[in-house]
């Protein structure tokens, strides 16, 4: 009887304490504040760079990337991420003479949301249009 005793009571403060430690429901972004984007040239290749406040868990990521070449290509590739559950990218929409800069996120499983941004093709200067010339800070929606 004791056993059994100190047996349910273990159970049921082990469930408390599981109930209490469970972490919040992983939730997409609604929106994002892009800061300090920026794409420079060098000889070789095409660097970018991102910091992304997403909402509305008001958190940071921070993204860089790089291309070889000296002109812009069609499609980034995904950027390095500090948030593996967002991936950040950009294709250009010749049709419209638009960059679309994309930010997916994944943090909730087998979902995925899509939140972009278009930049005039005129904020893409330099030769091969490789350097980023246009508001550094913009909203993802």
């Amino acid at each position: 009887m004791v056993i059994t005793r100190k047996f349910t009571t273990t159970l049921a403060g082990l469930a408390a304490l599981f109930a209490s430690a469970a972490p919040a429901l992983a939730q997409h972004a609604t929106s994002a504040t892009v800061t300090g984007f920026s794409a420079t040239r060098n000889a070789t290749h095409i660097n970018y760079r991102a910091t992304i406040n997403f909402m509305p868990e008001n958190a940071l990521a921070t993204f860089t990337h790089s291309t070889p070449g000296t002109t812009l290509p069609t499609n980034s590739g995904a950027w390095t991420s500090t948030d593996p559950k967002l991936v950040l990218r950009f294709n250009v929409v010749s049709a419209v003479n638009q960059v679309r800069v994309l930010l997916s996120d994944t943090h909730v499983v087998a979902s995925t949301v899509n939140l972009d941004y278009f930049s005039p093709f005129s904020d893409w200067q330099g030769a091969g249009a490789s350097v980023y010339t246009g508001p550094a800070a913009f909203t993802l929606a």
